[in-house]
């Protein structure tokens, strides 16, 4: 965890969790440290060795995926900052869906990732929260322009 007041619960799948219990139980040697990856030597995995696995995770990558990789983030790869900004931009999401004010929102995410009470991080994935609903928006918007432009064509055609 990043800090004390840190917390780290996050919700996963019935069939992700599936996995975690089965590789806690069978594959990872007991050890003395709370992260879930970890080296050969029973240590929290290392920086270098999680950029490996970031590195052979990003190869099994579909061509469709590595372009929509490369046009968000101006990279072909796969990084831990990737599943933060996701994670982050989900939970966000997910608080906002259930009615909660985007300025309890951000406290939220300031416990969940351990950042300071004026962390203006929270605003900085809000604005990629709101950057993704505007597009969402506007195709949505272009889709039903499109539709309605189509129908009075199609009468135009029968008239």
């Amino acid at each position: 965890l990043k800090n004390q007041s840190s917390v780290r619960q996050i919700p996963v799948g019935r069939e992700l969790a599936n996995y975690i219990i089965n590789y806690s139980t069978n594959w990872r040697q007991r050890s003395h440290h709370g992260f879930l990856l970890g080296s050969n030597f029973n240590r929290p995995m290392s920086l270098r060795s999680l950029a490996y696995m970031m590195d052979r995770l990003s190869a099994t990558l579909s061509p469709a995926s590595l372009k929509v990789l490369k046009e968000q983030n101006s990279s072909s790869k796969i990084t831990p900052h990737d599943f933060r900004h996701t994670c982050a931009i989900l939970r966000l999401r997910n608080f906002v869906d259930r009615g909660i004010e985007m300025g309890e929102a951000e406290i939220l995410l300031r416990a969940f990732f351990g950042w300071s009470r004026d962390s203006s991080m929270p605003r900085l994935y809000a604005k990629a929260y709101y950057d993704e609903r505007l597009q969402d928006i506007w195709e949505a918007s272009f889709d039903n322009r499109t539709s309605l432009l189509r129908a009075i064509e199609s009468g135009n055609r029968t008239s």
